[in-house]
């Protein structure tokens, strides 16, 4: 299975959706998450909500720390008091966005971070 990348608006809940499914490494992560946080369309007001459900992450744990620099580095200029929330299904996934949040809060990172298991418990815990 091929990788794919999609991301969506939500202007009236103010939420920026990732969806990531496929093979990936955390390199194409990357390079998603720059070409989204560049795009027009991208708010950096709004909360997250990444879907990773049916994503299998190559190399995650190699290449985790490189990732969290990224995004620690990448998203200063941005809002950091916002949240993002992390849709998993299997006990994999918990772990590794997990260890990525924790990586970020290593970081010194004020994003906050959590996993669901269902985008609907995610939606709730985005908008209060």
């Amino acid at each position: 299975m091929n990788a794919i990348f999609r991301y969506k608006i939500d202007h009236e809940l103010k939420i920026n959706y990732d969806i990531i499914q496929g093979e990936v490494d955390l390199n194409m992560v990357i390079q998603h998450e720059k070409t989204r946080i560049q795009s027009d369309k991208f708010n950096e007001n709004y909360n997250s909500l990444i879907d990773i459900r049916g994503a299998k992450f190559i190399n995650f744990m190699e290449n985790v720390g490189k990732f969290c620099d990224f995004l620690n580095d990448y998203t200063k200029p941005i809002n950091m008091e916002r949240k993002c929330a992390i849709v998993t299904s299997t006990p994999l996934e918990v772990v590794n966005s997990t260890v990525f949040s924790l990586g970020l809060k290593q970081r010194g990172t004020s994003l906050k971070f959590e996993s669901f298991s269902s985008e609907e418990a995610a939606t709730k815990w985005l908008i209060r």
